[in-house]
């Protein structure tokens, strides 16, 4: 079982890092990152620090392998609705820290970037799944061609100077098509 692990100045120095990456990839070449999805519309509903010192332990099956993922004085806790459009795409990415995902309407079929079998996991309403995030590549897509999908989704150990949960990463290049 892989263990992960951060501290609070070792997710800030990272934070700050993936932020002016992201940013110097949009001032260069802002289809770089438009490219990476489509029809996604993410809305930050709430965001907040923790109001006492907090730290967490995670064990999740992914890719049919229990990983660990430990947060450590976590930073903020961010809530977001986001819409996938009929064909839509999240784009490789990962997350500052752990995330909890409630998939609401749809089928969110998910992608796991260490598995080299591509092998999908839809998940259909009413049901909810973790992922690790902590450099943990993924993505997901709606495959359907008339059904939005919806999730809500509970992003933990955010750095505050990272404006977004969403860090994009590159395609690890398992999944032929996408």
């Amino acid at each position: 079982m892989r263990v992960v692990t951060m501290s609070g100045r070792s997710r800030a120095r990272i934070g700050v890092i993936l932020g002016a990456t992201l940013l110097g990839l949009v001032l260069i070449d802002p289809g770089v990152v438009r490219a990476t999805h489509g029809g996604l519309h993410p809305t930050i509903l709430a965001r907040a620090p923790f109001a006492d010192p907090f730290s967490m332990k995670v064990k999740a099956y992914v890719g049919g392998k229990q990983e660990l993922a430990q947060v450590h004085d976590a930073a903020d806790t961010i809530v977001q609705e986001v819409i996938v459009d009929p064909g839509g795409f999240t784009g490789w990415h990962t997350h500052p820290g752990p995330a909890i995902v409630v998939v609401k309407e749809g089928t969110f079929t998910y992608y796991d970037g260490e598995d080299p079998t591509c092998t999908p996991s839809p998940y259909g309403p009413g049901e909810t799944f973790v992922d690790l995030g902590q450099g943990h590549v993924h993505s997901a897509w709606n495959h359907s061609t008339t059904i939005p999908v919806k999730v809500y989704v509970t992003y933990f150990d955010v750095p505050p100077e990272v404006p977004s949960p969403f860090i994009a990463a590159g395609d690890p290049g398992f999944c032929e098509g996408f």
